[in-house]
């Protein structure tokens, strides 16, 4: 009757030990997620863009945080395209420095002043080979909190999207940064 029990006890014990290590749908915990109309998307992966000098000794860099179903692809040190099918939230920041966002609260308003973040855009299952986006929609407002330690970015977004209403996220990593970028994202935008 004793070993029952104690067979019994760690039969529990090792069910309640299991069942609270729950890893995520494809067993990797994601740096990033955002909600979008009560739906949640993961983010793996973000790039600063530099897009070039704005008025006031300020520079436009555009953030982009994309899923795991996309790859960026490089060419001669510049980014060519993105391929694959996924998320994207990009969006354009006003920065003190060209190559790095400044860590701040930022505001949407489109002037490109200090502490200032403009249109950005959300693509859920982003196609760039067929030229095809099942949602497109445009960050017109909110806030984004900027935080940065050593490498390592903190994004918290909390923005109205026009279709979507309020769209919540986060991202945590480091973000590569890249001189120039073959300007994708407009492209589908102007396609549409």
């Amino acid at each position: 009757m004793r070993n029952t029990n104690i067979a019994l006890i760690l039969i529990i014990a090792f069910l309640a030990l299991n069942s609270g290590c729950k890893k995520d749908d494809d067993g990797i915990q994601s740096p990033g997620q955002f909600n979008y109309d009560g739906t949640t998307y993961k983010l793996s992966q973000g790039f600063l863009l530099g897009k070039g000098e704005l008025p006031n000794n300020r520079f436009r860099i555009d953030v982009l945080l994309m899923s795991s179903g996309l790859t960026l692809i490089e060419k001669n040190g510049y980014v060519d395209t993105i391929i694959g099918i996924g998320d994207v939230i990009s969006i354009p920041f006003s920065s003190s420095h060209y190559n790095q966002l400044d860590p701040d609260g930022y505001t949407y308003n489109p002037s490109g002043s200090s502490g200032t973040f403009s249109k950005g855009i959300i693509y859920i299952q982003y196609n760039q080979q067929e030229n095809e986006v099942l949602i497109y929609d445009v960050i017109n407002g909110g806030d984004i909190m900027v935080n940065k330690n050593d490498e390592t970015y903190q994004l918290s977004l909390d923005v109205n999207a026009y279709s979507g209403g309020l769209v919540k996220g986060d991202y945590i990593g480091k973000l590569k940064y890249y001189d120039y970028i073959v300007d994708t994202i407009s492209q589908i935008r102007e396609s549409k």
